[in-house]
């Protein structure tokens, strides 16, 4: 057998190619070696007599035979002959390569920036260290090294399904969480390149149907989903090499329509392998983050009565039926991060410092979404979840196709709370496809400041005419107590307000003349809100941003009905307003 000589090691810089290994069978070494020079003394015969591009053609040819006869001298004498051809694709990708070893110089588990695969790791997983991966609860990521040390290493990784009522959003919108480990979306998973990842999947006997898990990291059997396929009571586990560097999603596929339906009732989650050298910036240095944070977006189709109300169901297969002709129409009745409406607002929402590096995972396994961080950006992001290729920068919006994952990176800048959505912004307002990040720092002037506080508009020479103007008194965004002369009095009874876009939700309200009583407001909504009592308005309101809350104390001395709303402009209007009633006794 005489096999092609091998090529130079890949190199980064190299133009796309693409070559040929052909392998001969023949019965002597020698007489093939001999034939081969009697065949390229022929071509270069016929080369001498050709028009230049018959002799081009020539020299190809030559030049193949040179290649397969150099060759024979590394043939081990005993091996067996197998005929086979085989075409080896390479490229070149991101062509930029580091200039020191520290900067993710392609080392023999995977080059930062090109398509190309690492070295494979021939150790027996059999023999290689076992670590067990504790996975939390998202947005947080469990316990890992940003750059590997050692060996790969056989992580033990153990999921079990739970199937539960979960509410997902306001007016008692629920369904019948299919999950992993009880959480919307599942646990995200940690490894590095070359790790293999050995799974146990649970499905307890209290459960009603089947699941499996596909993972995209996985390479076969339906990324492990023919392999784990599994009734209530029963446990399986499975072990598959990471292989690619990246961020992908995982997902229950149990088959058929039971697909779509596990995954839109919540059924999925994301898996991180990490360069084993770390994540490269855009130039293919070394980069690290200071704190990472998971958000799963997901879509829900909730069925609703002929009155409006959402349906409930006693199994998740009894609401199956009218699942899908709602998920026929493609249109979610709520699109929420992390498993429901305003999940990462308020005392959930995402916390990071000024001058910090974080690293923000979006996964959505079936539909597309396009997150924005408002006020800031992404400095950094791994198109498609793909960490072998360097990262884009300095994007306003990016894309999260659905079925996958992709990482962003952004160094904090400001402090505040940021609004953190999916740039449909009706699904981000209506829906529910809303985070906050609460930044804690310094204000820097330099940035941003704000030269003139809103204030009534004045008069110029071009408003000849002109009766006069109108202007907004403003009101402090960031204060969470009551405003004007009201105070908080401890002992009055509380009347507890929530508002949301573009309502108040709150029980019966009613109190006594002349009785104390508070109003504490709290915002859910994603937009500022306050409250005043018609009538009163020159005793102070409540206001609160987004995901704030405030509280006054209020006396009123006549019975009868009071109306509460929102003096933002356009607010009221759309619906932002409620009744208090008092009357000359206590209720």
């Amino acid at each position: 057998m005489i096999t092609a000589c091998k090529e130079k090691p890949f190199s980064r810089n190299a133009r796309a190619k693409k070559r040929i290994v052909m392998t001969i069978n023949d019965r002597s070494e020698v007489s093939s070696t001999m034939a081969s020079a009697t065949r390229l003394a022929s071509l270069l015969n016929l080369l001498r007599k050709s028009t230049p591009l018959v002799a081009l053609f020539v020299l190809g040819i030559a030049i193949t035979v040179v290649q397969v006869g150099c060759s024979s001298s590394d043939r081990s004498p005993n091996a067996t002959a197998q005929p086979t051809v085989e075409l080896i694709r390479t490229a070149t990708i991101n062509t930029a390569t580091p200039s020191k070893s520290s900067q993710n110089s392609g080392l023999n588990q995977g080059n930062a920036g090109t398509w190309m695969p690492g070295s494979e790791d021939s150790t027996d997983p059999n023999d290689m260290q076992r670590v067990t991966q504790t996975l939390v609860a998202p947005p947080f990521l469990p316990e890992h090294e940003q750059v590997a040390t050692g060996a790969p290493k056989v992580v033990e990784v153990r999921l079990e399904v739970e199937e539960k009522v979960m509410e997902i959003g306001p007016d008692r919108a629920e369904i019948w969480g299919l999950t992993f480990n009880g959480t919307i979306p599942a646990p995200m998973i940690v490894v590095h390149q070359n790790d293999y990842i050995e799974l146990t999947l649970v499905n307890p006997l209290t459960n009603s149907l089947q699941h499996n898990i596909d993972l995209h990291a996985a390479t076969g059997a339906m990324g492990g989903g023919e392999l784990t396929l599994v009734n209530p009571g029963q446990e399986v586990t499975f072990r598959f090499k990471a292989v690619k560097p990246g961020v992908f999603v995982y997902h229950c596929a149990p088959g058929g329509p039971m697909i779509p339906f596990h995954v839109v009732s919540g059924m999925n989650g994301a898996i991180m392998v990490l360069p084993r050298e770390g994540l490269a910036d855009a130039q293919g240095n070394l980069v690290e983050y200071d704190m990472a944070y998971f958000v799963g977006e997901q879509d829900f189709y909730i069925p609703q009565d002929d009155e409006g109300n959402w349906m409930s169901y006693d199994t998740p297969a009894a609401g199956l039926g009218d699942m899908i002709d709602v998920m026929k129409t493609l249109t979610p009745t709520h699109v929420v991060f992390n498993g429901a409406v305003g999940a990462l607002t308020g005392e959930n929402a995402l916390k990071a410092e000024v001058g910090e590096k974080v690293l923000i995972i979006h996964a959505q396994a079936n539909r597309d979404s396009r997150p924005h961080l408002i006020g800031g950006h992404a400095d950094l992001v791994w198109q498609g979840g793909s960490f072998s290729d360097l990262p884009d920068t300095n994007y306003e919006t990016w894309f999260v196709p659905g079925g996958s994952a992709v990482a962003a990176l952004y160094e904090f800048r400001q402090p505040g709370v940021y609004a953190y959505v999916s740039h449909n912004l009706i699904e981000a307002i209506l829906l529910g496809a809303a985070a906050h990040f609460v930044i804690d720092g310094e204000w820097n002037d330099n940035l941003m400041t704000q030269t003139n506080a809103p204030a009534a508009i004045t008069a110029t020479s071009s408003d000849s005419g002109s009766a006069g103007s109108v202007g907004i008194v403003p009101v402090d965004g960031h204060t969470d107590h009551a405003h004007g002369s009201t105070t908080v009095d401890s002992g009055a009874e509380k009347l507890e307000i929530t508002a949301t876009e573009f309502k108040y939700e709150a029980a019966i309200l009613a109190v006594a003349a002349n009785d104390p009583f508070t109003i504490s407001l709290h915002n859910d909504g994603m937009v500022e809100h306050d409250i005043v009592i018609e009538g009163f308005e020159d005793e102070g309101g409540i206001h609160a941003g987004s995901g704030e809350g405030g509280e006054a104390t209020y006396t009123l001395p006549e019975p009868g009905e009071y109306k509460l709303y929102c003096t933002i402009p356009g607010h009221r209007d759309a619906g932002m307003e409620v009744t208090l009633t008092v009357s000359n006794e206590k209720s």
